[in-house]
């Protein structure tokens, strides 16, 4: 015990130094039982062994396997593959489970190792290093000096790989398709025992992991193979469920996304076992607790407190996906889920670019939860299925056919692209504002982030020091951007620069960041930043707003006017006393051209006049680096205007080409 002990402390505390004493007390509050349920659960499996058929529920295993998943989203005997062949690259399903079967897989596009011919779960990846084999207790997954990134691993263990392995044996009905899922299937039971190594640490990745099983498992159930691990296979769900239920992420006051991904998980996995007394328990248990963390999470105008765009998209589509399975039964709970889900939507569709892309603001660890065509970390596929679900238009943000709505809605064809509105689109809650404008030929999208206005949602894990930031598209094309994530467990130091103020299109005072970030994910409120909205108004396109990030070091206040009308319009200010260097940085992508005209004025990408004025201004453009995928650094310039005055005036204009 006091090694568990130790443990548990070494990887908690610094974490709980960020929070205040009520926050810590409501934390050990929550966490404390189930610390305890898992220690005892732990010694049991230690000093007894652990024996699976023993630890399930009796009706489990007199149950026939046709009784599981029998009410699916949908049937394979109703689809067809000549249909599906027809409208989709089919040939893109097939070339990727064959790299899979080949062991050429990626993972953030590194490979992955390999034992014994089939994936080594317990790989680092990132590194040469291997995650240890310990109780889940005993495991610091944020030691990344010695097993690197713990996301590699975790995304490997997520098994969307499942979809392209599952899609091509029902395509081409060739059993090396199927044999590759049991035979991983398997190999992961014998090498992850319950309760042991790093995949069994998070809620939120056992979750994911059971999710991809199951829509596997429609594809392989009838197969000749499969017959050889059913049984392992229902046991190891049963395990999931169990695991996500005793150890929900209900740790915080304020909990996060974490939560509504195991709760999602275990509605589905409650769907799976339907025919059991628990199954149909979890079901109404994570209803229940789902409605409640989304009333928690959700703010009034529809965006996630967490102040990220990524982990916004991230939750919409689960909680699309729990709408889904709790219509097959009219579930009591949907119309709540439902009507949440359509305000969260709103605001998804306000934050997607020309591009058909959403944007950046705040983390991403590329996250999505299916593996389609048409669904990738940044592109939304899932919003088509959406509208045809619900009868929102809007959803249909480009023309292409949707292999989400193919597999959820029997639609396969092309959609007619309803334009987003034009003008500003105001988030006043989350302090996420949206422009959007076709001009010719040109389809200008700007953002504008003030910054969440509520005090309670400023410990977010996943918020940058990004307050009164802009970004710029036109026609597809990044011009200002975000400088991106790249990892969450490499050095704190490269952590912390990607959320700082440097890497954002916002101002500074002398370089600093408005946010001095101590742990990876949490910020005490001394060290935070807490921004308002002055004023803002749709018509006249203009939005104020300051912030206090340097009110304790410098005795400064922080405020950007923007105005958007035939041009962009901004004034960056400080009040207070201080002449250190009044800064305002604009991100460019690398692959981006950038005339210099003079020493106020640039062309950026042949479509952005960008003209800076202030008493003795001064420009510089640097080199630097972004990441717009996980765990991938790219090349970028940072164009600086510094000026010792308190006010700088911007002017962008938009070119024609």
């Amino acid at each position: 015990m006091p090694s568990l002990i130790n443990s548990y402390t070494s990887l908690k505390l610094n974490r709980l130094k960020q929070k205040n004493f009520y926050d810590i007390y409501i934390t050990l509050i929550k966490r404390t039982p189930r610390y305890f349920r898992n220690s005892l659960l732990l010694s049991s499996i230690k000093n007894e062994g652990f024996n699976a058929k023993e630890f399930v529920p009796p009706e489990l295993l007199s149950k026939e396997l046709n009784s599981f998943n029998s009410n699916f989203i949908y049937k394979l005997s109703n689809k067809d593959k000549n249909e599906f062949m027809r409208s989709f690259n089919y040939k893109k399903i097939i070339k990727s489970a064959n790299k899979i079967v080949n062991n050429k897989m990626e993972v953030f596009r590194k490979n992955i190792n390999y034992r014994s011919g089939l994936p080594d779960w317990h790989s680092s990846i990132d590194i040469d290093s291997h995650w240890p084999m310990k109780s889940n207790m005993e495991i610091n997954y944020q030691d990344n000096s010695n097993y690197g990134d713990p996301k590699y691993v975790w995304e490997l263990n997520r098994f969307l790989h499942f979809s392209d392995l599952g899609r091509a044996f029902w395509l081409t009905e060739n059993p090396i398709y199927s044999n590759r899922i049991v035979d991983e299937l398997q190999d992961w039971f014998h090498q992850n025992q319950f309760m042991y190594g790093i995949n069994w640490i998070e809620g939120m990745e056992v979750a994911i992991r059971a999710i991809n099983w199951i829509f596997s498992f429609e594809y392989v159930k009838k197969s000749r193979q499969f017959k050889r691990i059913e049984e392992d296979f229902i046991i190891s769900l049963y395990l999931h469920g169990y695991y996500i239920k005793e150890n929900l992420s209900d740790k915080w006051r304020k909990n996060n996304n974490h939560i509504i991904v195991e709760l999602v998980g275990l509605i589905i996995l409650g769907n799976f076992f339907k025919s059991t007394n628990f199954g149909k328990d979890w079901i109404s248990f994570a209803s229940k607790f789902l409605i409640k963390e989304l009333n928690n999470q959700v703010l009034e105008d529809g965006f996630i407190w967490e102040s990220s765009t990524s982990y916004h998209k991230f939750v919409c589509e689960l909680v699309f996906l729990s709408e889904r399975f709790l219509s097959l039964d009219s579930s009591p709970y949907l119309k709540e889920i439902c009507d949440c889900l359509i305000n969260m939507i709103n605001a998804l569709l306000a934050s997607i670019k020309p591009d058909g892309k959403v944007c950046n603001i705040g983390d991403s660890d590329d996250g999505y939860i299916m593996n389609y065509l048409d669904n990738t970390p940044t592109n939304p596929g899932f919003l088509k299925s959406i509208g045809i679900s619900h009868g929102i238009k809007e959803c249909f943000y480009d023309a292409s056919q949707s292999e989400y709505s193919y597999w959820f809605n029997d639609e396969s064809s092309k959609f007619t692209c309803v334009a987003p509105p034009s003008g500003l689109t105001s988030f006043p809650s989350s302090g996420l504002f949206f422009f959007n404008d076709k001009r010719g030929d040109r389809k200008i999208w700007c953002s504008f982030n003030a910054g969440n206005q509520n005090a309670d949602c400023l410990g977010a894990g996943h918020r940058h020091a990004d307050l009164l930031s802009i970004q710029v598209n036109i026609n597809g094309q990044d011009l200002i951007i975000d400088g991106g994530t790249y990892k969450y467990y490499g050095t704190k130091a490269i952590r912390n620069q990607f959320k700082s103020t440097f890497l954002h299109s916002t101002s500074n005072i002398n370089g600093t960041s408005q946010i001095q970030f101590k742990e990876r994910f949490e910020t005490a409120r001394k060290y935070n930043a807490k921004s308002k909205i002055l004023d803002y108004s749709p018509t006249s396109r203009s939005i104020i707003a300051e912030h206090d990030g340097y009110l304790t070091r410098y005795s400064t206040m922080i405020k950007r006017d923007i105005k958007i009308l035939d041009e962009i319009e901004i004034i960056d200010s400080k009040n207070g006393k201080n002449n250190l260097p009044f800064n305002v940085n604009y991100l460019i992508p690398d692959e981006v051209n950038v005339e210099r005209i003079s020493s106020n004025e640039y062309i950026i990408g042949n479509s952005l006049r960008l003209v800076s004025n202030s008493s003795n201004l001064k420009s510089a453009l640097h080199n630097s680096y972004c990441s717009q995928k996980y765990g991938e650094l790219t090349k970028c310039l940072i164009l600086t205007f510094t000026t010792e005055d308190h006010v700088i005036y911007t002017t962008i204009s938009f070119e024609k080409n």
